[in-house]
């Protein structure tokens, strides 16, 4: 009898409760319990597509300094012909694995050449301008069982002026 508890109903009769729950209220913990679980899964699943997101742009940056430097590099050691100045290079590049294991390519582009000549100097020419830049579609963060959910386009671009002569 020490585990009874007495209380009155709204009909004004006494009951007695043993202890444990009623059906309704472990009907309301599951509900509280699976929408706190939809919840946390698609945060993480969110937060797992954008950390590939970054990872992807990380290596998208390094694939475009790598390019760049390549460029600097070929003006100082031996200057580029009049084809390589104008020339517009497109190749692709892959940047990983999207969240569903399929390869995400992009396309790097070197832009021509830019020889810029300052009047006021002596240095034939005085600088160069590069451009290079890479575009590259990434996929949704939303579940795939999603229906509005939306690729995102990519573009990225590193333009450096290369500085011959200061005087």
């Amino acid at each position: 009898m020490k585990n009874r508890k007495r209380f009155l109903t709204t009909n004004g009769f006494l009951h007695h409760r043993h202890g444990g729950v009623t059906f309704v209220e472990l009907m309301v913990g599951f509900l509280i319990v699976s929408i706190a679980s939809v919840a946390i899964t698609s945060g993480i699943y969110i937060a797992h597509g954008l950390l590939i997101r970054e990872r992807h742009k990380e290596l998208a940056i390094q694939l475009l300094k790598g390019e760049m430097s390549y460029w600097l590099g070929r003006i100082h050691v031996s200057f580029p012909s009049p084809n390589e100045m104008v020339q517009r290079e497109r190749r692709q590049v892959t940047l990983g694995h999207d969240q569903a294991g399929n390869p995400l390519n992009g396309i790097i582009t070197r832009y021509p050449i830019q020889v810029i000549d300052d009047p006021d100097t002596k240095a034939q020419p005085d600088w160069f301008e590069i451009k290079v830049d890479i575009e590259y579609t990434e996929n949704a963060l939303e579940p795939p069982f999603v229906h509005q959910a939306h690729t995102k386009p990519v573009h990225l671009e590193l333009i450096c002026p290369m500085i011959l002569s200061t005087g």
